[in-house]
Parts: C-alpha cells; sequence; structure tokens
C-alpha cells in the first residue's frame, strides 16, 4: 500500500506537469489545470461509488477492476473480507460442535447473563427444567425453582459448592445445582439428575443398617451360650481353646456390627432419622425373652412392667438397640438368680 501511494503522487505529480505544459501551449494554464483537477476527482467519485456499491450489495465476492490507488484498495478489502469469512466459518463449526456436544452431555447446562436472567441452555436442561424458547429466555432461574434451600444457596447464605432440591415439576425427582462464574459477569448452571444416585445411597444405607441390627440379636445370643459353655468347661483344655477362639471371633464381629452401627447413626444425623410411632410394651417383651435366652444358666427372674398403652415416636431401630444395651448389661452385672426388671 505505502508504494501504491508514492505512485499515486508521482502519477499526479507528471499528470499535472502534463497539463501545465499543455496550458503554456494553448495559452490557458489555469483552465486546463483546473480541468484536470475536475478530471481527477470525477475519476475518484466514480471509484468511491463504486466501491460503496460493492460493499452495499454484499453478495458479489469478486471486488471491482480499477488501476492504482484504488486497485490496491479494493483488493486489500477483498482479502480482509476472505479473512473474515474463514473465521465466521470457524467460528461456526465450532459453535455447531459446541451445541453437539452440550447436546449429548445428560447433565443440564444454563448460562445466565450478568443481570441474572437465563442467556441459553441445552436440551438436557430443557428438559429437567422445562424451558421454552423464546419464552423462557431472561427469565431468572429463582422464579423456576422456588425452593427455600435453593434461594438461600443462591443468595450465598450456604457454605456448599452445590445444592440438591426437588425439581419444580416432579417432587420425585432430585435436582444438583451447582452455579459456578463464567466469562464476563456471567454464571454457568450445571443441573444433574441425582433421583437414582440418591436412591441407591439411601439402600445402601438402609441396607447397613438392618444387616448390622440383624446380626446385633443373634451374636449377642450366640456369645452368651459362648460364655456359658466356657463356665462349664474349663477343666476340659482343647475344648475351652476352641470355645475361647469362638468367643473372640464372635466379639470381634459384633465389634464389627457396632461399627456399622455408628456409622448408620452419623448417616441418620446427616440425612434425618426416621421418627415412627413405636410399640414399647412388644419391644420390651421381645427383648425379654432374648434376655432370657442369654442368661442360661444363671437363671435371671425376668419381670416386665410396663404399660401397654405407652409408645414412643423416633427412630425403631435406634430405640431397640438403646434398650437392647440396657437390658444386656443387666444381664452381664446381675448376679445369678438375681431379680432384673424392666420398666
Amino acid at each position: 500500500m505505502p508504494n501504491a501511494w508514492v505512485k499515486e503522487l508521482f502519477q499526479f505529480a507528471g499528470m499535472g506537469l502534463i497539463a501545465v505544459f499543455l496550458g503554456l501551449l494553448l495559452g490557458e494554464v489555469t483552465l486546463v489545470l483546473l480541468l484536470y483537477i475536475l478530471g481527477y476527482l470525477g475519476w475518484y467519485f466514480y471509484n468511491l461509488q463504486r466501491m460503496e456499491a460493492w460493499l452495499r450489495s454484499g453478495k458479489k465476492y469478486v471486488p471491482p477492476r480499477s488501476r492504482g490507488l484504488w486497485g490496491e484498495l479494493f483488493n486489500g478489502i477483498y482479502r480482509l473480507q476472505q479473512r473474515s469469512r474463514k473465521r465466521s466459518k470457524r467460528l461456526v463449526k465450532l459453535l455447531n460442535r459446541f451445541r453437539e456436544t452440550t447436546g449429548a452431555m445428560p447433565d443440564g447446562i444454563i448460562i445466565l447473563r450478568n443481570d441474572g436472567g437465563i442467556e441459553w441452555w441445552n436440551s438436557a436442561a430443557q428438559a429437567l427444567l422445562h424451558l421454552q424458547y423464546p419464552a423462557d429466555v431472561g427469565q431468572r432461574l429463582g422464579n423456576l425453582i422456588r425452593h427455600p434451600q435453593f434461594t438461600s444457596y443462591v443468595a450465598g447464605e450456604l457454605d456448599t459448592p452445590d445444592v440438591t432440591v426437588p425439581s419444580p415439576f416432579n417432587p420425585r425427582l432430585r435436582l444438583n445445582i451447582r452455579i459456578i462464574p463464567y466469562g464476563k459477569d456471567q454464571q454457568l448452571v450445571l443441573l444433574r439428575d441425582v433421583t437414582l444416585m440418591e436412591q441407591s445411597e439411601q439402600m445402601r444405607r438402609d441396607f447397613v443398617a438392618n444387616i448390622s441390627h440383624e446380626l446385633r440379636t443373634p451374636l449377642t445370643v450366640l456369645i452368651g451360650y459362648i460364655e456359658n459353655l466356657l463356665e462349664l468347661v474349663r477343666d476340659d483344655k482343647p475344648l475351652h481353646h476352641a470355645l475361647e477362639s469362638m468367643h473372640q471371633q464372635s466379639r470381634r464381629m459384633q465389634h464389627l456390627t457396632e461399627d456399622l452401627l455408628l456409622l448408620s447413626r452419623l448417616e441418620n444425623e446427616q440425612t434425618g432419622a426416621r421418627r415412627e410411632v413405636v410399640d414399647v410394651a412388644s419391644l420390651l417383651a421381645g427383648l425379654r425373652e432374648e434376655a432370657a435366652v442369654v442368661s442360661g444358666d444363671r437363671q435371671h427372674e425376668f419381670v416386665l412392667e410396663v404399660d401397654d398403652t405407652v409408645a414412643l415416636r423416633g427412630d425403631p431401630k435406634e430405640l431397640e438397640s438403646i434398650f437392647t444395651n440396657l437390658v444386656m448389661n443387666a444381664v452381664n452385672y446381675t448376679p445369678a438368680g438375681g431379680t432384673i426388671r424392666i420398666r
């Protein structure tokens, strides 16, 4: 382009000298120079009109033909257009690939504007929140998910990176929501259906709680029998040694069961323990029978003093665990033939 300007200046000066020479020959230097300048300006305006028409049409890719500086301008603009079109095609391909990728993701993605309004979402987010285009563009997420815990999370009142709330359209579904900074003053919302995950976790917790409670009573009875047998076979060393080994392994399994119970209690504290009406009389009657088996030859007398109408509200397994500990401790520390009152 600098060379084109130099050529244009030399061409203008050379043509001007020729115009002066012709003016001297004709005796009209001023008139000839004026005509030359007007012709030069006309050429410029003609090329400006061609450039304006070319740029306005938009569809005509081939630039107008011209010489000198104007030819360089037309070709330079044409090269810029070509580069711009190539970049646009690459951006369109990247955008299409991004849409295909986000569309294939099972998790929902929502982009929020700097004012908190919804700007874009993928198909998974549309399915989870029933979003409609263009009605929900600009809609605030809090208007779609009206849940106190989510409101506190958006307000920054929860010290957690994400929050799990029921779906606003199906309370049986559980949605995990995470909001992270994105771009310039924007936010990216990640949505995930964790219903099956939470159900599986609840099944695991229930299994741990159930298996630990179901093992506890048989182990207590087994250990009670082994301890009674140990007292009876003190003189038979081989048999006493075998029973001692059985007693150690049973105690070990009992400790594992207690660890499972502790894990179950800790998880219940985090997720909220079950609260039901528990028939205390029926529960204590069953514990009295188990305690009688554990007592064995010690022949404890068990007296059950409980009102049949008494009931407690709480976790049945927790109450059973507490009452079992109390009754079994009474069996272990009450002298043989003593009376144990359960009331």
